[in-house]
């Protein structure tokens, strides 16, 4: 093959064309030809392979660019929801105390999005093991290990990024009622989470303690329960509901939340 042909070639290869097929290689007669013919059309081949490589990664990150600033966008106004909800508490609680909760909220948030963020696929995954992970973590941050008897069993499910994150938020809301308010002269605590895929497209996440417990009425009303109130506003963002089991001393307290996948 004539040099000056070659480099024709080469120009229609820099170009992402090339007029060089399997077929006509096969019907050259000289075989330096067919052996320079195929070397440039497996060149040819090996650079649309990687331009297609690279403009599909480009595509991906110009996707979870989006996605990330979609993320911030929703956690700044969940911040600010948290805010403006816990400035309706001032008047009745303790200020310090509201900032408190207001703060230990968002750090919960943090670990959630960290914890999330670990998982290469952010679109749809399993949410057991994030769901065990995140109780554990948030348990053993106020309390030892000894000192609480935690039973977690998790069936397999797929969920969404933004549900996950509502779920681990309602479930840090359940702890800390549990810890705060259930566990009060207790040395025996318990605290059992469970999930279970109860149809096709929707799944239970059961929650109870065996705390001192409240009566259904305080449930019910429980616009002025900052933390049960978030827990009903999120169970709801999620097309889902939150049912708590009828008080019983004994059985201290125990919550459905039933949401869709």
């Amino acid at each position: 093959m004539e040099a000056n042909k070659i480099i024709e070639h080469l120009v229609e290869i820099s170009k992402g064309e090339c007029s060089i097929s399997e077929k006509s290689i096969m019907n050259m007669e000289n075989t330096e030809d067919q052996s320079i013919a195929f070397g440039l059309l497996t060149l040819h081949e090996e650079i649309k392979f990687k331009q297609d490589t690279l403009k599909k990664a480009n595509r991906e990150k110009d996707l979870l660019l989006k996605e990330v600033n979609l993320r911030v966008k929703n956690n700044l106004q969940l911040i600010s929801s948290l805010i403006s909800i816990h400035s309706q508490f001032i008047d009745a609680s303790d200020p310090t105390e509201i900032l408190w909760e207001c703060k230990n909220r968002i750090q919960t948030m943090s670990l959630i999005h960290e914890k999330l963020n670990s998982y290469k696929n952010h679109e749809h995954f399993d949410i057991s093991h994030y769901l065990k992970e995140l109780t554990e973590d948030i348990v053993y941050m106020h309390l030892n290990k000894k000192d609480v008897n935690l039973k977690i069993e998790m069936d397999s499910i797929l969920a969404s990024f933004s549900k996950s994150v509502s779920l681990g938020l309602m479930l840090n809301e359940l702890i800390n009622n549990s810890i705060k308010h259930g566990f009060q002269n207790k040395t025996d605590k318990e605290i059992c989470v469970k999930l279970e895929k109860t149809k096709k497209k929707s799944a239970l996440l059961s929650f109870s303690d065996n705390g001192i417990g409240f009566s259904n009425t305080i449930f019910e009303n429980s616009s002025e329960k900052l933390g049960l109130q978030l827990v009903k506003d999120i169970s709801q963002q999620i097309v889902g509901s939150i049912e708590k089991i009828p008080f019983s001393e004994k059985e201290g307290t125990h919550y459905l939340i039933h949401f869709s996948l």
